[in-house]
């Protein structure tokens, strides 16, 4: 179960999702990160949850997707959005 107290209930039931994935392959297909993705829309469409957006990237090396600045412009602007900052 995702989460909730009762067995019928799901804690991420009806909320809004923001999805941020960093791979390491140019291509999200070659990567995997399409199966990633399409398993969490599967998932979240089931429990009715909406998906706000998503933020993608590469890096090839340990770290490097905190010096990816669209990486970093998009996830500000959904935080910003989702009022987490």
């Amino acid at each position: 179960m995702l989460g909730g107290s009762e067995p019928w209930g799901h804690g991420l039931r009806g909320i809004e999702i923001g999805i941020v994935m960093a791979y390491e392959d140019m291509d999200p297909f070659v990567s995997g990160a399409v199966n990633v993705l399409r398993t969490f829309q599967d998932t979240f469409h089931y429990l009715e949850a909406e998906i706000m957006g998503t933020a993608n990237g590469t890096a090839r090396h340990m770290g490097e997707i905190l010096n990816n600045q669209p990486i970093k412009d998009i996830s500000v602007e959904r935080n910003t959005l989702c009022g987490f900052t």
